[in-house]
């Protein structure tokens, strides 16, 4: 009878602990797959017991969609469930193990963002080669309008102007980036600006995780992201302090509580960088990032479309001067001939 009641006992008590991982886990904001690859990484530190761990290494990620699992719908190993259920402080201890394995990433993309942004900033405020560039494409567009009685040389064009360069185009289905570019290749006085490929690549940042085109949003994440270590920073000490877990972690959430204090006040230098940019050019942030990306997109094409006819040019040159010098020995060979080139 005591064996019966002992029996029931440890299954009631399984079910419950059972129910208890079942609805912790269910209401995580995080995917199970996420959870289960940091637990991994870490579990020796969350919990050194052979059972769990090797429960872990069989966790069928192959059934795991990526998405959090709908609740009353969770295809969770028994085992698992159990293991995880008993480990002391389990929803703190989840919450610190996404953290160590999300806020690297996240932080090596906000790495890139900001100096990606401060340097292009930089180049549009301090670029010689770029403001030599926009002068010349001033300077030719009044060229080319001269002969309009309703127009005189301007002083200045508005930043817009760039994006709709490359779509106006002569009879000859060129147009004033043609003319530039092969301005630029032809001529050795204009070596300095053969570098505007290099400094519209730096000022090209459509190619990040993300933008600043609302500063404060990534303001709000960083703050909201603080705010989640501190809290977690006063549930720690609750873990047992003589821990791997707890010395690691700890750690851990005091070194990136610096750096996104440091984040912080770089997003804001480079909020200000922003709104001086905004000045300089006269048009809103983050407008000048795509007129810039359009036309940065605009001129390698013509620049390559200079090059490829350049060379075509070229060869039909050398095949010209080929064929006058083959010309010019075949009649000294057979004087009083003809000679078709080619025969």
């Amino acid at each position: 009878m005591d064996e019966v009641q002992s029996t029931t006992s440890s299954t009631v008590g399984d079910a419950h602990l059972l129910s208890k991982a079942e609805m912790l886990l269910i209401s995580s904001d995080h995917p199970w797959e996420h959870i289960v690859e940091a637990l991994k990484q870490f579990d020796e530190e969350f919990f050194p017991d052979k059972g769990f761990c090797e429960a872990l290494l069989t966790f069928p990620l192959q059934e795991i969609s990526g998405k959090p699992i709908p609740k009353g719908q969770a295809d969770i190993p028994t085992e698992f469930l159990l293991a995880l259920s008993r480990v002391e402080r389990i929803s703190e201890r989840l919450q610190v193990m996404v953290l160590r394995k999300e806020y690297p990433l996240f932080a090596s993309d906000l790495e890139k963002v900001l100096q990606k942004t401060k340097r292009g900033c930089e180049v549009i405020l301090e670029s010689g080669i770029l403001k030599r560039l926009l002068l010349i494409i001033l300077k030719m567009g009044n060229f080319l309008n001269e002969h309009s009685s309703q127009r005189r040389g301007a002083t200045a064009f508005r930043l817009p102007l760039l994006a709709d360069l490359f779509a106006t185009k002569q009879q000859n289905g060129k147009n004033i980036l043609h003319y530039i570019c092969n301005m630029i290749e032809s001529n050795d006085c204009f070596n300095d600006l053969k570098l505007i490929p290099e400094e519209l690549e730096k000022i090209d940042v459509t190619k990040l995780p993300f933008s600043f085109e609302q500063p404060d949003l990534l303001k709000g994440h960083l703050q909201k992201m603080k705010a989640s270590f501190l809290a977690l920073s006063e549930v720690l000490p609750h873990v047992d302090s003589s821990s791997k877990f707890y010395t690691t972690s700890s750690t851990f959430i005091q070194k990136a509580l610096e750096e996104i204090d440091g984040y912080m006040a770089r997003n804001t230098e480079v909020v200000g960088l922003l709104n001086k940019v905004s000045r300089f050019l006269a048009v809103e942030h983050p407008t000048f990032w795509y007129i810039f990306h359009k036309f940065s997109q605009d001129y390698m094409q013509a620049l390559q479309e200079t090059r490829q006819e350049n060379a075509i040019l070229k060869q039909e040159k050398e095949e010209a001067q080929a064929d006058a010098v083959d010309r010019v020995v075949w009649n000294i060979i057979t004087p009083g001939t003809s000679h078709t080139h080619g025969h």
